[in-house]
C-alpha cells in the first residue's frame, strides 16, 4: 500500500485541505510530538510520511521574538527556550540518514521567511548531499477550510 500520509508541523492544529495525493494529515505541535510521530510512523511503515510541512515558529516565544527581530538580521537560535521548526528539520535529516530513508517532499509554511529559508537551506543541502538533485524544499501556501 502506498504511503499517503502527510505530517503538518504547526503550533496550532488548523490542518490545511488535504492534497489529492494524501489520505490523511497527522499533526505535530512541537519537536517532541514531531520526533514521536516520525519514529512511530517509521516503526509501522519503514518509511517517512509522503509530505512533511514545517512551520518555523512553533511557540508564542518564536513569534514574539520574530516580530522584534530587525529585517535582514539572522535568527539568534540560542535565545529560544523551545525548539523551532529548524530543529525538527535537523532531526528529520539525521533520522532519514541514520535509517537510510528516502526523504519525500518537505516544505515550509508560515510567515517567518528567514526561518523558512533556514529550513529549506538545510533540507536542500541534505537532498544535494544524498544526490537527490531533482528535489527542492520550498515555502508552500496551503488552502484552509473557511
Amino acid at each position: 500500500m502506498a504511503n499517503r500520509v502527510g505530517l503538518y508541523v504547526n503550533q496550532i492544529e488548523k490542518l490545511p485541505i488535504k492534497p489529492k495525493s494524501l489520505d490523511q494529515w497527522m499533526w505535530a505541535s512541537d519537536i517532541k510530538d514531531f520526533m514521536q510521530i516520525i519514529e512511530n510512523f517509521f516503526k509501522e511503515t519503514q518509511e517517512l510520511p509522503e509530505i512533511i510541512s514545517i512551520c518555523h515558529d512553533l511557540t508564542d516565544e518564536h513569534i514574539s521574538l520574530e516580530l522584534r527581530r530587525p529585517e535582514n538580521r539572522r535568527i539568534e537560535y540560542d535565545m529560544f527556550k523551545a525548539d523551532t521548526g529548524l530543529h525538527c528539520a535537523k532531526f528529520l535529516a539525521e533520522f532519514a540518514n541514520e535509517h537510510n530513508l528516502y526523504l519525500n517532499r518537505v516544505c515550509t509554511h508560515g510567515y517567518n521567511s528567514t526561518g523558512n529559508s533556514n529550513i529549506a537551506r538545510l533540507i536542500n543541502e541534505y537532498y544535494k548531499w544524498k544526490g537527490d538533485t531533482g528535489k527542492s524544499c520550498y515555502n508552500q501556501t496551503w488552502e484552509y477550510e473557511k
